[in-house]
């Protein structure tokens, strides 16, 4: 005779056949599980990151090609400027003023409005009009004063130097008389209780720069007591005309 197998028994079994005992532990083996890919998402393929590649390539070349474009119109633009820049200063050249002459030794300073290309008094100017190489610097306020305020003997002793090595570079005659008329001057003043002051390098750098020219202004424009100021600038006046006539 069969006897019918009690369902509980069963449902028991099954619970025990997945139970392992271990260590008075009893652990549970969990099934397990497969992750489902859902339906709406579609399969990555290993040919999309080919084409992005490919497009990043494309994106590069095309962003240097521009580039390589943009570079060659603003040479072509740069190299006409400079064309027309030396055009213009070669055609400055030759339009000489009545202060160009001697020019960079001992001509006067550089003309603003030729410079911006409209100065009405032409060939009767003044200033010089020939374009300069480099860009001379100045005094400014303040070393100005501080020149004026020095003994005048140690002034002339500071711009001694510098009035020897320009007349020693010139080439025009007559440039020595400069010199000579200013060791005279310092031969005949009183150089009792003169001590000789430091000067700045600021101020000498920018002394040491100065043309001939140059130097006699400063040399005008810092001594404006007795006659040896205006006997300079005569002396410059003649060493102009002595250039105008060897022009």
């Amino acid at each position: 005779q069969v006897w019918p197998r009690d369902p509980r028994r069963v449902h028991r079994d099954v619970v025990m056949a997945g139970l392992h005992y271990r260590m008075t532990f009893i652990d549970q083996l969990a099934e397990s599980q497969v992750e489902v890919r859902s339906k709406s998402s579609p399969p990555v393929l290993k040919r999309r990151k080919q084409d992005e590649n490919v497009l990043e390539i494309l994106r590069d070349k095309k962003q240097l090609t521009l580039q390589v474009s943009k570079l060659e119109k603003r040479s072509q633009r740069l190299s006409s400027k400079s064309t027309s820049s030396n055009a213009l200063i070669s055609h400055r050249n030759h339009m000489f003023s009545a202060g160009s002459y001697g020019h960079p030794d001992i001509c006067c300073r550089p003309c603003i409005l030729f410079l911006h290309g409209h100065c009405k008094h032409a060939g009767h100017c003044g200033f010089c009009h020939v374009a300069h190489e480099e860009h001379m610097p100045t005094l400014d306020k303040h070393s100005r004063e501080f020149l004026k305020d020095l003994p005048e003997l140690s002034f002339m002793e500071m711009v001694l130097p510098y009035f020897r090595k320009r007349v020693e570079n010139t080439e025009f005659p007559g440039a020595e008389r400069i010199l000579q008329l200013l060791e005279s001057e310092m031969t005949i003043r009183d150089t009792t209780g003169i001590r000789v002051q430091r000067i700045p390098h600021k101020i000498r750098y920018v002394v040491e720069r100065m043309s001939l020219g140059r130097l006699v202004s400063l040399v005008c424009s810092t001594l404006r007591r007795g006659k040896f100021p205006k006997l300079m600038s005569n002396e410059l006046k003649a060493l102009r005309q002595t250039a105008k006539t060897l022009t």
